[in-house]
């Protein structure tokens, strides 16, 4: 039964609810014929008609008497829609927090280590001095006898 803060809707103790329903059934099964039965059970009892009749109507699928979604199966799709709803929300708070990070982020994410050059370390060809007599390969290579040897 769906909750409300509604003034109007009043809502009935599990034990009145099962007794009507109980009844509605000694009703049926005492006269032998469902009209009728469930508003003289209503009006017995100060309920409304159209809350009994639910009542009995749900209470015949949970026996498996009348075709339908027995009340097990409704609360448990109540509470994964609630999950549901939760993970929605949650997967919603992760996506915009991915964005925020990811657009605060404008810098080059790697190491400022590999951009800084330690003291008198060669970064290139162009940080030899006197290497336009040497061939290409030697300044590549680690061969530091031969870049002093062309530079001297």
């Amino acid at each position: 039964m769906a909750s409300s803060n509604s003034p109007f809707q009043r809502r009935y103790p599990r034990e009145l609810r099962e007794r009507a329903v109980r009844m509605v059934h000694g009703a049926i099964a005492e006269s032998g014929e469902r009209v009728g039965a469930v508003t003289r059970v209503a009006r017995q009892l100060g309920i409304g008609p159209e809350s009994l009749r639910s009542w009995v109507k749900q209470a015949d699928v949970d026996k498996g008497k009348r075709p339908g979604m027995t009340s097990e199966q409704q609360r448990r799709i109540t509470e994964l829609e609630r999950e549901n709803r939760e993970l929605r929300r949650a997967n919603e708070i992760l996506k915009a927090a991915s964005a925020f990070s990811r657009g605060s982020s404008t810098l080059d994410c790697r190491s400022r280590e590999l951009y800084e050059r330690a003291q008198g370390a060669l970064g290139g060809r162009a940080d030899l001095q006197g290497t336009a007599r040497c061939p290409f390969d030697i300044l590549c290579g680690d061969f530091p006898s031969a870049v002093s040897a062309s530079t001297a």
